[in-house]
């Protein structure tokens, strides 16, 4: 299957007009609607603007005179005048469904003053494009190449794999850890291993993933362990962390180290009181105060305000995590080593007067802010309906380690994905909730599903499942306010990758599914395809096993475990939906370099009798 790296990006046949798409469709001479020419632009995801950071480092996009921001700049921009009299484009590498630009796109028309907000996209799923006329949003996208399901999956797993190898941090408005004039910081295999085997205050998890084509991506966390903010503060905080990004070879690594604190749901009014306990004396209060004055009688702009604290905090307390653990580094690993913590590019993700807060609250007077948290009274604990319960009985009696966790969740987050793109509401707050999954759900849900493990373990897996997942693009975070009961919730839906199971063993099963697939279809004589799938769907996955037993490719490439969850991803459902799910994935059955056993596989279903 063999390496996939920037040089085999730069191969693709797209890979000129994704470069001319940023250098003239959103920054070139082409930037202009309806005669009028934008002079900002917003990426609305995090995918699209680490791809243009990712680009803009290879200098394949040319100075320009645009200004850039991301779509997290705009959920906490105070200033309701932005964009005044100016066209705004968003920007974004895929649309599929268009939920997610109908989101920011009304986000913009509710928080700015832009007279013109343009949805530009690079490439369009043409399920999308076929639906574009039915009036379903009230935007008109413009995009510069039309793919299937299949090909934007495979595109957004290249993506994601090359950002990881190229060192760019996948992340818009958290801190980093790193060298001076760097991305990253450089460890030796000795140093490396020393952070490995970390104590005083951390410990080291391994959480590694695998990319596009089976390329292995090294994730790691170093967990805070024992930390007096983290434990007073235990109702609102879930995990004080920092995500690692490991690149290198035998004699050196290259680590994106990015500060995470994950935080839990809370009541607004507290979170409020906290934030302000922080901030007060800023100049980042007195402009949040000034909004809240201003609109205070004005519902939608006051529930808004909800995000700005709320990621404010998450980065305050994240700056504080990569505070402490450069600290550590200097002092146990890179002694006299010029470690720093910076913004991820802050003119893009942040307004100048947070930054500037946040800047001298670290810096002036940290014991003030230290002990400001301290003295702070705890937080309520939010109670949270588990709405994940039906899942539990599928599962129960799974292994509890983080390789068959994090394809539990995975199949649950599809699940909701699957049932929330079978609806047709064009309630964008509406859907939101929908597809949102709060942080004590995932919690409850493992707890439910592993009575006799221990919960210290069951929630180190779930942080391994999150970040992980976090950095391939398979959740999202999201957070969510509900006015009735005055709660921020905390959460992820689904990400744009949640679908591309890269690992070997989902390869193997999507190739033996799809051979079933278009076996039962040439054997079937009449009615839906789904009728002859799902009759003799049981004796295919008893045929499915035999296979793997007698290559012994059980505890090999995948385990018991994998399959039956697999199974269920897999399982009956209406005929439109069983041939998308097969069709979007068939760049995992690509590879002419395949594995033998795969070939055998096939053949060994295709001549099988469960027909």
């Amino acid at each position: 299957m063999g390496v996939y790296n920037w040089e085999n990006f730069q191969k693709e046949e797209y890979f000129e007009t994704l470069c001319d798409f940023f250098n003239n469709d959103i920054f070139g001479f082409s930037r202009y609607n309806q005669g009028k020419k934008w002079s900002s632009v917003v990426f609305v995801s995090r995918k699209a603007y680490c791809l243009y950071l990712l680009l803009k480092s290879k200098k394949m996009i040319r100075e320009n005179e645009c200004q850039v921001y991301s779509d997290r700049y705009i959920m906490k921009a105070l200033n309701r005048k932005l964009f005044e009299e100016e066209s705004v484009a968003l920007i974004d590498d895929t649309i599929t469904t268009g939920r997610h630009m109908a989101d920011v796109y009304g986000m913009m028309k509710e928080r700015t003053d832009a007279v013109q907000v343009i949805p530009v996209v690079f490439a369009e799923d043409r399920s999308y494009s076929a639906n574009k006329n039915s009036k379903r949003y009230e935007f008109q996208v413009q995009s510069r190449v039309t793919w299937n399901s299949s090909e934007i999956l495979k595109f957004c797993s290249i993506e994601t794999l090359i950002m990881y190898q190229e060192k760019i941090p996948y992340v818009i408005e958290l801190p980093v850890v790193k060298e001076n004039h760097k991305n990253y910081i450089t460890l030796t295999n000795v140093q490396f291993e020393k952070l490995k085997a970390a104590e005083n205050g951390w410990r080291y998890l391994e959480c590694n993933e695998s990319g596009y084509k089976q390329n292995t991506i090294n994730y790691g966390i170093m967990v805070m362990e024992g930390n007096s903010i983290a434990e007073y503060l235990s109702s609102f905080v879930f995990s004080f962390c920092v995500r690692l990004q490991i690149t290198g070879d035998e004699n050196e690594k290259q680590i994106v180290a990015i500060p995470f604190a994950v935080l839990k749901s809370v009541r607004y009014d507290e979170l409020f009181e906290f934030f302000k306990e922080i901030y007060k004396g800023t100049s980042y209060y007195e402009a949040v105060s000034q909004y809240k004055d201003e609109y205070n009688n004005d519902k939608e702009a006051a529930k808004d305000l909800y995000i700005a604290i709320y990621r404010g905090i998450v980065f305050n307390l994240s700056e504080y995590i990569g505070t402490v653990f450069a600290h550590y580094l200097k002092k146990e690993i890179m002694e006299n080593q010029d470690i720093v913590i910076r913004e991820n590019h802050r003119e893009h993700n942040f307004e100048d007067s947070f930054l500037e807060s946040t800047k001298n609250i670290f810096e002036k007077d940290f014991g003030k802010y230290f002990f400001n948290l301290l003295r702070f009274r705890n937080f309520t604990s939010v109670k949270v309906g588990n709405s994940l319960r039906q899942y539990i009985s599928k599962f129960r009696g799974i292994q509890c380690d983080y390789r068959t966790v994090s394809l539990y969740l995975l199949a649950i987050i599809n699940e909701i994905r699957d049932r929330q793109e079978q609806e047709n509401s064009i309630n964008i707050r509406s859907e939101q909730k929908n597809k949102f999954i709060t942080i004590e759900e995932l919690q409850m849900t493992l707890y439910d599903t592993f009575l006799s493990e221990k919960k210290e373990k069951l929630d180190n897996i779930l942080l391994m499942c999150i970040c992980s997942m976090l950095g391939q693009s398979k959740l999202a975070n999201e957070i969510f306010y509900d006015a009735e009961s005055n709660i921020v919730y905390r959460g992820f839906k689904y990400g744009e990758n949640s679908q591309a199971e890269s690992e070997l063993s989902a390869k193997i099963f999507y190739v033996g599914v799809k051979t079933y697939y278009d076996t039962s279809l040439l054997k079937q004589k009449k009615d839906t395809n789904v009728t002859a799938y799902s009759k003799m769907y049981g004796m295919f996955l008893v045929t499915f096993s035999m296979f793997l037993n007698e290559y012994n490719l059980y505890g090999t490439v995948m385990t018991k475990d994998e399959f039956r969850i697999y199974s269920e991803m897999y399982r009956e459902r209406s005929p439109e939906k069983l041939k998308k799910l097969i069709g979007d994935k068939s760049f995992l059955g690509e590879d002419s370099k395949q594995p033998i056993y795969l070939e055998k596989l096939q053949q060994y279903i295709k001549e099988s009798d469960i027909y």
